[in-house]
């Protein structure tokens, strides 16, 4: 479990910056950045998993897509310097972990079955941490305190939910 704790970790960045870019951005944006994924995941495993360069037909699919978001880029309206910063982090983020679990596959030896239980299990057991350092319990109550009503403050669950934060 610990050698698949820094591949939890980096699921988590990629999770928050995509989150963080669909806050800042719009939908076409991050599809565009999310379809650039497998351009810097294919070199990453050329590079630090000594895996075989892909065939010319890929390159030129990849090349090709990266064409396309290259021109979504300059002719996106609603372009900010911030929604782009958490573009390029989110796809950092995104090719850095799609490398790194491939890696700790091939090292570890993990099978499907292994890969999808460790990363789960180790991801529920970091969540709360998350929420901590992402703010979001702050966020919850501020939600549950707004939506508090007479008839909502009679209800259990809410009131339940409210004691626990």
């Amino acid at each position: 479990m610990w050698r698949f704790l820094p591949a939890v970790v980096i699921f988590y960045l990629s999770l928050f910056t995509n989150s963080e870019l669909l806050l800042h951005a719009n939908v076409d944006t991050f599809i565009v950045f999310l379809s650039a994924v497998p351009i810097f995941v294919a070199i990453g495993e050329t590079l630090y998993l000594h895996q075989p360069w892909p065939a010319i037909r890929t390159w030129i699919s990849l090349a090709t897509i990266f064409g396309g978001s290259v021109l979504y880029v300059t002719t996106d309206y609603q372009f900010t310097l911030m929604a782009y910063s958490w573009a390029l982090a989110y796809l950092a983020s995104m090719s850095i972990d799609f490398v790194y679990i491939k890696h700790v596959v091939i090292t570890i030896g993990l099978n499907t079955w292994g890969l999808v239980l460790y990363n789960n299990l180790e991801a529920l057991l970091l969540f709360p941490l998350g929420l901590l350092i992402m703010g979001e319990l702050n966020k919850i109550k501020h939600e549950i305190s707004l939506n508090a009503s007479p008839t909502a403050a009679s209800d259990p669950y809410i009131f339940a939910v409210s004691k626990c934060l």
